[in-house]
């Protein structure tokens, strides 16, 4: 079996090469399996490119793309997808956070186990935060076109809101959708958290990736789509655990709070389109 590790890399050169380590901790199951890993570096305007390139330089295994520009999350890691598919015949395509890290050694191992079990599309491990959450299986919500249009108006207004500094009066922690406890058990049709999204044959053969219309947020929500539609399984398993350090880039993008909370209103709004846009094509009404 091929595996292949995909990191987008953008700017916070500390927590890519901390993934991209523990990445080379992970045991093979066979003689025959290989990884790989391709870090994406999403258009850094710094030198990170180029220290990445010179401080792995001496690994086959490694590979480090380059592109032009910020592509936003989805078609940044679609480059690496791409590759992983038609350049190194991977089996498996898994597409990594940067700023997660790999502590379960034999992880590849669990992986095929799950795959034989389940004929899973798409795996989710179990995510644990640094102040202990666990953000898989995810809470996405079940969109009709109505719903969509509602919480598009709120997020708007949230906009609104933040812009003119009242935010903090309404906008609540987000820990009320990850869980406290870890759910210890394996869930088929689980709604999946994008940090680390572990592809199989299944998926690959069918996908080139993740939607590339989106730049940031929803790509869950509409990979849930497809799944769905093209009647493939999704599953969360308890059996592999990462740590998700948490939004690293999109804090190194945006220094300012405010401004990051802004940002996620835009793109998700702007998201939020394209979920409606594939809704329709591949569903025919409006739910």
């Amino acid at each position: 079996m091929i595996y292949t590790v995909v990191v987008l890399h953008y700017k916070t050169i500390r927590d890519t090469k901390e993934c991209i380590n523990s990445i080379l901790e992970l045991c093979c199951d066979t003689s025959q399996d290989k990884i790989h890993i391709v870090v994406v570096d999403n258009g850094s305007a710094d030198y990170s490119y180029e220290m990445l390139k010179k401080t792995y330089q001496g690994d086959s295994n490694i590979h480090i793309i380059k592109n032009k520009e910020n592509l936003g999350f989805a078609r940044g890691n679609n480059v690496g997808f791409v590759y992983a598919k038609n350049k190194l015949k991977s089996d498996f395509i898994i597409l990594l956070n940067n700023d997660t890290v790999v502590r379960q050694k034999d992880m590849l191992k669990v992986i095929y186990s799950l795959y034989e079990r389940y004929d899973f599309a798409v795996l989710g491990p179990d995510i644990i935060t640094a102040d202990g959450y666990h953000q898989n299986p995810t809470h996405i919500t079940k969109w009709t076109i109505k719903s969509l249009k509602k919480c598009r108006l709120k997020q708007r207004v949230k906009y609104i809101f933040t812009f003119f500094g009242l935010d903090k009066f309404f906008i609540r922690n987000d820990n009320h959708m990850q869980y406290k406890k870890k759910i210890d058990k394996n869930i088929v049709g689980a709604d999946l958290h994008g940090a680390c999204l572990i592809f199989s044959p299944i998926y690959i053969t069918k996908f080139n990736g993740l939607c590339d219309r989106t730049f940031l947020y929803m790509e869950e929500d509409i990979l849930k789509l497809y799944i769905e539609k093209h009647n493939m399984i999704s599953l969360y398993s308890h059996e592999i655990e990462i740590y998700h350090k948490e939004d690293m880039a999109t804090k190194k993008i945006h220094q300012s709070e405010r401004k990051r909370k802004l940002s996620k209103y835009q793109q998700w709004i702007a998201s939020s389109y394209v979920y409606e846009e594939e809704y329709r094509k591949l569903n025919g009404k409006d739910g």
